[in-house]
């Protein structure tokens, strides 16, 4: 996961501050720092140090976008190991960092500020997403003096304002040097409430090789004539909008794409036809785009350029039989309630389709999956099909209650002799309690913003 701030890390920032930059570690710790450490790894250079970091297993965000290494989990309290491993370890920690919250925000920005070192550390920069609610103007604020203030980000997300949408985004604005340019992947989110247009991304990042749009309701067609195309772009997702349409004509001056994602649709969403047929498109992914109206001829059987297919169930069970017989890499998403249709599945296996790598991820609800496993595997086997299968939690209410409820129940039983100590301390001050405080208006607003859904479809 990526890194989340950690007062205890920031403390230890201000002790250990020293002038790092994004790929040299200062070197004027002097030996006698260090007479304490007991282990052998506390004796390591600090270059050595970050290089053993940064090899260390790691949890991708996404699947079809090669981003910065995330931070590892177990790295988090690397930095509280021994002396010599803090500054290391908070270099690697910085490169990722994933807000949740806007009084996460606040803490990133106090100490961006306080500790200007840091600014070049931070790499990728993923801050929350609340496409179904306005964002409020305090929250557009709030972006941007944190994204102003970081001049060497290669990744962002953020959610923009209706009365923002003409300006300029403001990253990395510097008047010496703006090296956010260079910016492979933005990460736009909108409101499904309100109409917007695209902001002008590739008049001030040129370099993006990842767009990613969510929530915007895009009310207009983008002409290539007055619209500059974006010569590196590779990849382009589109989430809770139906508007490939509208970008058709535009994506076909795009020379470098070569992937298009959709998710998250109630209906099956329009198809880009015209760049479908350029037969540039090698990768496709189509993710709970509820229909019961097949993809062939639409999405699918347009481009021979198509090598690997990314679906749920649902494009899969309304398109077969007319489904793309020869592929690279199939991968099938499982997802609760949407479950795949396995004696047409079956059907298909058996007719032999040319595909070196089928990955089918299903959920710990599929069930019905395991009477029928075997079946896959012989006829995988049978075509020279290479199966994989995966299971994890498809992320709903039930499975996140699950997990939470182990978590805590793992607590208690660690925890039961300090917890009954606390229960009594607390029984005995419960009519000394402070009233509680009233939240201002902002406060209110950031609330309700905060308490809105990040996921607009229900699996």
């Amino acid at each position: 996961m990526p890194f989340k701030l950690s007062r205890a890390l920031l403390r230890s920032t201000d002790k250990w501050r020293t002038r790092l930059l994004p790929d040299i570690v200062s070197k004027d710790k002097s030996s006698e720092n260090y007479s304490n450490a007991s282990a052998m790894a506390a004796n390591l250079p600090p270059e050595i140090l970050l290089l053993v970091f940064g090899v260390l297993p790691t949890e991708p965000i996404y699947d079809s976008w090669p981003r910065w290494p995330v931070s590892p989990k177990d790295l988090t309290s690397a930095a509280l190991v021994c002396r010599s491993w803090r500054l290391p370890a908070t270099a690697v920690l910085y490169r990722v960092i994933e807000v949740k919250t806007i009084r996460e925000l606040k803490l990133l920005t106090a100490a961006v500020l306080k500790y200007p070192h840091l600014k070049p550390l931070i790499k990728s920069l993923f801050l929350p997403l609340r496409f179904q609610a306005v964002c409020p103007p305090i929250v557009v604020v709030q972006y941007q003096l944190l994204l102003t203030l970081l001049t060497d980000l290669d990744e962002v997300s953020y959610q923009i304002n209706e009365n923002c949408v003409t300006e300029r985004p403001v990253i990395g604005e510097s008047s010496q040097r703006n090296r956010n340019s260079e910016l492979r992947f933005l990460g736009l989110a909108g409101c499904t409430t309100q109409p917007f247009n695209l902001p002008p991304v590739y008049a001030f990042f040129p370099n993006l090789r990842c767009l990613h749009l969510t929530g915007f309701k895009l009310c207009e067609r983008l002409d290539p004539d007055t619209t500059p195309p974006l010569l590196r772009l590779e990849e382009i997702t589109v989430q809770v909008d139906n508007c490939f349409g509208l970008l058709d004509d535009w994506l076909c001056t795009l020379p470098n794409l070569r992937t298009i994602c959709v998710a998250a649709m109630p209906s099956q969403p329009i198809a880009p036809t015209k760049v479908l047929q350029m037969n540039r498109i090698t990768h496709l992914e189509l993710v709970v785009c509820r229909t019961e109206t097949t993809y062939a001829g639409t999405w699918l059987g347009v481009s021979n350029s198509l090598r690997i297919l990314s679906i749920t169930a649902d494009v899969f069970n309304s398109s077969f039989p007319e489904f793309p017989m020869e592929l690279d890499h199939l991968k099938i998403w499982t997802v609760r309630y949407i479950e795949l249709k396995m004696d047409h599945f079956i059907e298909y296996i058996k007719s032999g389709p040319m595909i070196r790598t089928l990955t089918i991820i299903k959920d710990t609800h599929a069930d019905y999956f395991v009477t029928v496993e075997s079946v896959v595997q012989k006829y995988c086997k049978q075509g020279g099909t290479n199966l994989v299968i995966l299971s994890e939690n498809c992320g709903c209410k039930d499975c996140l209650q699950a997990k939470e409820g182990a978590i805590v129940e793992k607590k208690k039983a660690s925890t039961s002799g300090f917890l009954h100590t606390a229960a009594s301390v607390a029984g005995r001050s419960m009519g000394r309690r402070k009233p509680r405080r009233i939240m201002s208006p902002e406060e209110s607003e950031i609330a309700r913003w905060e308490a809105a859904e990040t996921w607009a479809v229900e699996y």
